[in-house]
């Protein structure tokens, strides 16, 4: 059984992508889902970020890959309180579709 088993005991304190200029968007009240994969077999760690962008960042950065996201999360139980950190390189935008 999994130590985390509610979504109340993970607070997003960051979703941060980092364009190429260096500024800086906090994506955090956009993000709808977010998977982390750790592979057995190499010595990556990947993430696949859902989020629900009103704001068009794709076009405002632009997002063309090779920009940072920085991404740090706490992790509450009753018996500690964690906090995560991850940095990622985005290698593609899949799945796009405008909000009308």
């Amino acid at each position: 059984m999994s130590q985390f088993a509610s979504t109340g005991q993970v607070t997003f304190d960051k979703v941060e992508i980092v364009s190429h200029s260096g500024e800086k968007y906090n994506i955090a009240a956009m993000l709808v889902t977010l998977d982390i994969f750790e592979d057995v077999l190499r010595q990556f760690t990947h993430a696949k970020l859902t989020i629900l962008d009103g704001l068009n960042i794709r076009e405002q950065l632009p997002i063309t890959g090779g920009e940072t996201v920085n991404i740090s999360f706490t992790c509450n139980n009753e018996e500690e309180e964690r906090v995560v950190e991850y940095t990622f390189a985005i290698t593609s935008l899949t799945d796009y579709q405008p909000i009308a």
